[in-house]
């Protein structure tokens, strides 16, 4: 199949930045501080659903986070120049073209895949699975079909001459984990809501028979704490919706075909202090 058969677009919840300064940060909780008694059954309503509240959905307020701010320099005439956007390979992205493709980038593990030079994403700009690196100059990229009869996600290295733009995909909407306190006591669950892009691969190693990657995620997250009434270990009146970032270590088990989440470590909740996430099947 050609390449022009195969679906691209920039999606509006995707784009090139990366983390943001304690500034941006600030910004960014102070528009979620609105959810901070946010029930569960809101996070799940019809966000086509008009509100009475004046509020807007929880993904409404991730699209207002705007990722595509940029570098704002000072010109000699006193105004303000914005610098252009750079659309070439970013620090976080890995690279494939031609032969040439970066040894991080790994079957098993979850990709948005960019053509390089543009804002346009394949698959919609959905993150896929890779599945198999073919052999050969022009080698195959497959990746995790709709379909287990017909799979027509993948494409060629060399397909054009600028390459493409490989960004990891570790964390997810949806996944669940154990809350672990300082003192390695379970004493919670969290469920993830949504997750910024990029997400950011930090280092690739072996451990035994497995593929370990190590990720910075950024993501907001609805907290349920457990009611220790004889330990009295922690106040389950805490709030229960936090913005949190931690490095997730991402495993690839040899045998598996798909990496999942085991933990997430150097997580800092406003209530909780630092905590790390265990993963929870």
């Amino acid at each position: 199949m050609s390449l022009m058969n195969v679906n691209a677009r920039s999606p509006m919840d995707i784009d090139l930045g990366l983390f943001h300064n304690e500034d941006a940060d600030e910004t960014f909780l102070k528009r979620l501080s609105v959810y901070a008694t946010i029930r569960p059954g809101d996070l799940k309503s019809d966000i086509s659903v008009s509100r009475t509240n004046g509020h807007n959905s929880l993904t409404d307020l991730f699209k207002i986070w705007d990722l595509k701010e940029q570098t704002v320099i000072g010109s000699e005439d006193g105004h303000e120049e914005h610098l252009p956007e750079q659309l070439e390979l970013r620090d976080h992205e890995l690279s494939v073209k031609g032969f040439e493709i970066d040894s991080r980038i790994v079957p098993g593990f979850r990709y948005t895949v960019r053509y390089i030079g543009t804002k346009e994403y394949l698959f919609d700009g959905e993150a896929r699975r890779l599945e198999t690196i073919g052999l050969g100059y022009g080698r195959r990229m497959t990746f995790q079909g709709d379909s287990l009869n017909f799979n027509d996600c993948f494409f060629w290295s060399d397909s054009i001459p600028e390459g493409f733009a490989f960004n990891i995909d570790a964390l997810r909407e949806g996944d669940a984990f154990t809350i672990a306190d300082a003192e390695s006591q379970l004493i919670g669950t969290v469920e993830v809501q949504k997750v910024e892009f990029p997400q950011i691969e930090k280092d690739t190693f072996i451990e035994g028979n497995a593929v370990v990657k190590n990720v910075k995620v950024r993501f907001a997250c609805f907290v349920k704490l457990f009611n220790h009434h004889n330990q009295n270990l922690v106040n389950v009146n805490t709030q229960d919706f936090e913005v949190v970032e931690g490095i997730a270590q991402t495993v690839k088990e040899r045998g598996s075909k798909e990496a999942v989440v085991k933990r997430i470590s150097d997580v800092h909740f406003n209530s909780l202090g630092k905590c790390t996430l265990h993963y929870d099947p």
